[in-house]
C-alpha cells in the first residue's frame, strides 16, 4: 500500500499520542518528530525508531515529511501551519485550529496559496455515534430539529494546569471550555444543524487561578430554526453521564458518556425515540485497536473506549491521508475548522456585552 511520509510537531501528551497512531497507521510512514523538550524527544523518538528534532525547521528540511501533524498549543498553529506548507508538507491542525478569525483565515490563506491540505482535528465528526445522529436528522427520521442541548460538567484540578500551563492563558489557548475543552460540541451541532444566527452566551472563570474561562453557557438560534442550549465547566465535579440530545417534532436522540469516578470512559450509549418508544442502537469498535492501545494513551488525551475514543483519531488521520493520496476535497478543512471559532468568539464576545450577537462577526 502506498505510504505518506509523517512527521508530528509538538509531543506533549496528545502529540505522543499521534506519533503512536501514525507509526501504526497503514497509510503512513512515521518519518520524524519535533519538540524542544529534549528528554521526551529521546523517550519518543526512540520508542517509535524515527528520528527526533529540537527544531521544527530542521525536521522539515532533513526528513523528507510529506505531511505534518501539529500537534501544539492553538497559540502557535498558525506558525506551525505556516512552517510546514512552506517547505511543502499538507497540515493536520488539532483543534482549535487558531485563538483569533484573522490567523485562522491566514491558515486558510496559506493552504490555497502552496495548494496543501488542511485539515482540523474535530475527530468527533468519525465517532460512528456521531455520524449516526446526523444521518437520523438528515434523513428526517426525528422531523423537524426544534431544540438541543449539551451537558458537559468535568472539574480539572491544578495538575491539569500545572501540566500544560499554556492552557490557562490567553495567549496560549485564547480560551478554556470553549477553546481547549469542548469545541468538539460547537463543532458538530453546527454540522448537524447548519449556520448560527445568533448567540446569547457568558462565560466566567469562577473556580480555577487561570486567564481563561472554566464556565461557559450558551443559547443558540439557527437559521433553519432550531435553538441549541450548551453548559460547560471545568469548575465543577459532574454527572457520571455527560450527554447531548436532540429533540424533534417526530422523535429524540439521546447520547450519553458513561463514566465512573475517576472520570474513565465506560462507554457511549445512544438511544432514539420513535414512534412512541426508545431504542438504543448497537456500535461496535475494533477490538485490536482498543488492546493495543489501552495503556499507551495519556492523561487529557483520548479514552480506549466510549465516545470519540483513539479510534476516530485513526479513522480522521486514514481519511486525511487518503483524500492527499487520491486528489479529493479533505473532510475537515480550514473553513470547515474555521465555524466552530467563530461561535466560541462570538459566545465570548456576547458575555462581554451583555447581549446577544449575530453570526457572521464583522
Amino acid at each position: 500500500m502506498e505510504k505518506l511520509r509523517t512527521s508530528v510537531v509538538g509531543l506533549g501528551n496528545l502529540g505522543i499520542v499521534y506519533a503512536r497512531i501514525l507509526k501504526e497507521l497503514p497509510e503512513s510512514e512515521l518519518v520524524a518528530v519535533s519538540t524542544r523538550n529534549r528528554q521526551t524527544l529521546d523517550k519518543v523518538s526512540s520508542e517509535l525508531g524515527v528520528e527526533g528534532y529540537e527544531d521544527e525547521g530542521e525536521m522539515l528540511k532533513k526528513s523528507g515529511s510529506q505531511v505534518v501533524f501539529i500537534a501544539t498549543p492553538q497559540g502557535v498553529h498558525l506558525q506551525n501551519t505556516v512552517t510546514a506548507m512552506k517547505a511543502g508538507n499538507h497540515v493536520y491542525c488539532t483543534k482549535p485550529m487558531a485563538v483569533t478569525l484573522k490567523e485562522a483565515d491566514r491558515m486558510i490563506e496559506i493552504s490555497k496559496k502552496t495548494r496543501k491540505k488542511l485539515e482540523i482535528g474535530f475527530h468527533y465528526r468519525f465517532s460512528p455515534h456521531i455520524l449516526k445522529i446526523r444521518e437520523l436528522i438528515q434523513s428526517g427520521e426525528i422531523g423537524r430539529v426544534v431544540s438541543a442541548l449539551s451537558m458537559m460538567q468535568q472539574y480539572r484540578g491544578p495538575e491539569y494546569w500545572a501540566q500544560g500551563r499554556w492552557r490557562g492563558t490567553t495567549s496560549g489557548a485564547g480560551g478554556g471550555v470553549l477553546m481547549t475543552n469542548y469545541s468538539h460540541d460547537l463543532d458538530f451541532v453546527q454540522w448537524f444543524l447548519g449556520k448560527v444566527s445568533w448567540v446569547s452566551g457568558y462565560a466566567d472563570t469562577l473556580i480555577q487561578p487561570v486567564e481563561v474561562e472554566d464556565y461557559a453557557s450558551a443559547t443558540m438560534k439557527f437559521k433553519r430554526g432550531a435553538v441549541y442550549s450548551l453548559n460547560m465547566s471545568t469548575a465543577s465535579w459532574a454527572s457520571n453521564a455527560p450527554r447531548l440530545e436532540v429533540f424533534g417534532s417526530k422523535g429524540a436522540i439521546s447520547l450519553m458518556d458513561k463514566k465512573d469516578s475517576s472520570w474513565k470512559s465506560l462507554g457511549t450509549s445512544l438511544f432514539v425515540h420513535t414512534d412512541g418508544k426508545w431504542n438504543e442502537l448497537a456500535f461496535e469498535q475494533d477490538k485490536g485497536i482498543t488492546e493495543r492501545f489501552a495503556d499507551r494513551l495519556l492523561p487529557w488525551t483520548v479514552p480506549a473506549t466510549g465516545l470519540a475514543s483513539v479510534h476516530t483519531f485513526f479513522a480522521q488521520f486514514s481519511d486525511f491521508l487518503q483524500a492527499i493520496m487520491n486528489g479529493r476535497k479533505n473532510s475537515v478543512d480550514g473553513a470547515e475548522g474555521r465555524k466552530s471559532l467563530e461561535i466560541a468568539l462570538a459566545i465570548y464576545l456576547s458575555s462581554k456585552r451583555g447581549r446577544r450577537v449575530e453570526i457572521p462577526l464583522r
